[in-house]
């Protein structure tokens, strides 16, 4: 092992941690853990040996850490995230489960809700439906119980 030829290997923890070099740059590797063959790598962004040193038993331990409380030991990049994302909201569309969470599909619902109200009650206006939908016994009631302002603009004209 040559360090000024930028070659470096060494063993840390037990065997668990491994510092090595490419291209004089330091990075460590760590075993996922029981049951898997594969290691976690990540560069240490550094050339001084002591200070990459510090850096990998920085890593280990966060790895550690990560395992003992059973968190994703990888990071998920953003563009995998959107694709998983992007999977989900389509499955969702061909199913039929997708809603559209907009102020304009709100209100259409609400006013479908009053609308589905007056057709089972009978009842002949919306103002009428939207009335016994809030509990209140006339039109003019539901008129102020939902637009109050309406009123005190009318008087002061």
């Amino acid at each position: 092992m040559d360090l000024a030829k930028g070659i470096y290997e060494e063993r840390l923890k037990d065997g668990e941690l491994l510092l090595f070099s490419r291209n004089r740059t330091f990075y460590a590797r760590v075993y996922k853990g029981e049951g898997t063959r594969s290691y976690l790598y990540r560069s240490l962004k550094t050339k001084d040996l002591s200070h990459a040193r510090e850096k990998a038993d920085e890593f280990f331990h966060e790895i550690r850490i990560k395992k003992r409380d059973n968190l994703p030991l990888d990071n998920k990049r953003f563009k995998d995230v959107i694709a998983e994302y992007l999977k989900l909201r389509k499955s969702q569309f061909d199913r039929g489960t997708y809603k559209h969470a907009n102020k304009v599909n709100q209100q259409q619902t609400s006013e479908q809700v009053a609308a589905d109200v007056a057709h089972k009650t009978g009842q002949a206006t919306l103002a009428q439906a939207k009335a016994q939908q809030i509990g209140v016994e006339t039109e003019k009631s539901a008129l102020d119980a939902l637009m109050p302002n309406h009123l005190e603009q009318e008087d002061t004209d």
